[in-house]
């Protein structure tokens, strides 16, 4: 017996399955689970999980179940290949090495630098705005994750000497999600992939400038570059794994942290009454000031908004794992080779796990602790983010900030679409703004977001 053919599986042939996937990947994965259950087999060797258990099974075992490679190549001695020798690119005891060295760049001891710098950058992006302004928070949100890591990391100005390297993180990134850098990977001049391998290139040249910078400042201790740059020395890192480790602490979640913003302030000002308990709080407890690192970890009902917002539109929809030999998953044997899907999208909206799943209902998190394997915008199991307390200590920073100084609410009659293959991004995110004085007035808005979100 063929060993998916005892798992449900659709009647239709693997090319129609990935059209449809590739299409809209949501709508297929929410259709697979409703009409097949907690896993399906759209062709032997492609498996969808939706389950908590299914989902713990193949996420705790790293050493069955590899994580899979980007979708293009990187070739062998590339500045591609040096900027991808990162954690989430290895698998086994690289893996766990790399790990290692990237969690102890975002150690405690790091957290004062880290705040500092934070501060600095949302203090200067919020100067430029204006009461009456409408703004896209999609590049406004990625601007300030963009330059974060550039001024709290490696102690760049990033409207200054870190301008460049900004720029260039931007652009690599941007050429990264785009789909035909996937559909055409060919070094052809006027190709998207020839234009990320020349991009990598400029890249890698403004990394090694930072480290040279960084030595001749004497390797300050209290830089976490410095620490990186002491483990290449020491032979703990090679120089393409010293390149992967910046990168990873440059462009890790950029653009997914800047979504999650994006759409909880989105998600926030469809809810007057949920807005009007944040402004609450934020007075009771940080009282128009910065907040300090102890006072946001005060702040309950604006740490619900983020974990509601990432339950709903989350960091990553979907993300697979290969079988690297045969293995069962519950009942089912599952063969050498298989590739596994996960969804975050679909187990974080399972009715049995959370009440009304399309509705915006942040107080559930007050009394609501899910399975870990059933709440995944960071994933779990020993390949989980280890930059998952900083990217919520950085994402509540920047909200209590913008919550404290203005109201935002959409121009009337916006269109708020759903983006993205992977990554839940909205198209455009408009948001006037007004002064925290005056009375909120909620405004509908029209798009495809009604199909992800309940707000009514």
């Amino acid at each position: 017996m063929n060993p998916a053919e005892a798992i449900p599986a659709p009647r239709a042939p693997i090319w129609w399955h990935n059209l449809q996937f590739w299409r809209n990947p949501l709508t297929f994965m929410e259709t697979l689970h409703r009409d097949y259950g907690d896993i399906v087999a759209i062709s032997p060797k492609h498996i969808f999980i939706f389950s908590a258990d299914y989902n713990q099974q193949a996420l705790n075992n790293a050493q069955q179940f590899h994580t899979v490679k980007v979708p293009f190549p990187t070739p062998p001695n590339s500045a591609l290949a040096r900027l991808f020798t990162i954690p989430g690119q290895m698998n086994g005891p690289e893996n766990r090495h790399q790990r290692q060295i990237m969690l102890t760049t975002l150690h405690q001891k790091y957290y004062d630098r880290y705040y500092q710098g934070i501060v600095q950058v949302i203090t200067h992006h919020l100067a430029t705005w204006r009461v009456g302004q409408t703004r896209d928070m999609l590049p406004e949100m990625n601007q300030i994750t963009l330059k974060t890591p550039c001024q709290a990391i490696f102690d760049l100005d990033p409207d200054g000497e870190g301008q460049q390297v900004v720029k260039l993180i931007e652009a690599w990134g941007d050429t990264l999600i785009a789909s035909n850098t996937t559909l055409f990977p060919f070094n052809l001049k006027g190709l998207p992939y020839h234009h990320l391998l020349r991009i990598s290139e400029q890249l890698e040249t403004e990394y090694t400038r930072l480290i040279q910078r960084q030595r001749a400042r004497g390797l300050p201790s209290e830089a976490p570059l410095s620490y990186l740059i002491e483990q290449y020395d020491e032979k703990h890192l090679t120089w393409a794994e010293l390149i992967g480790q910046m990168n990873n602490l440059f462009n890790a979640g950029n653009t997914s942290r800047a979504a999650v913003l994006a759409w909880t302030l989105f998600l926030i000002s469809q809810h007057p009454d949920f807005l009007g308990m944040v402004q609450a709080e934020l007075r009771r407890n940080v009282a128009g000031n910065i907040p300090t690192a102890a006072e946001l970890a005060n702040l309950p009902l604006l740490e619900a908004a983020i974990k509601e917002t990432m339950r709903l539109l989350p960091p990553v929809s979907w993300f697979s794992r290969t079988v690297m030999a045969d293995t069962q998953l519950g009942d089912y044997p599952i063969a050498n080779g298989t590739t596994i899907i996960c969804s975050p999208f679909v187990i974080q909206r399972h009715p049995d796990i959370y009440p009304q799943p399309h509705r915006f209902w942040p107080e559930r998190w007050l009394t609501t602790t899910p399975n870990i394997y059933a709440y995944l915008p960071f994933g779990a199991g020993p390949r989980a983010c280890v930059g998952s307390n900083l990217a919520l200590f950085e994402m509540k920073l920047v909200l209590a900030m913008i919550l404290q100084q203005y109201q935002l609410t959409p121009p009337a009659q916006a269109v708020i679409n759903s983006t993205g293959v992977m990554v839940s991004m909205p198209q455009a995110m408009p948001l006037e703004l007004w002064p925290r004085e005056v009375p909120f007035i909620k405004r509908s808005v029209r798009g495809n977001i009604h199909e992800s979100v309940n707000l009514a």
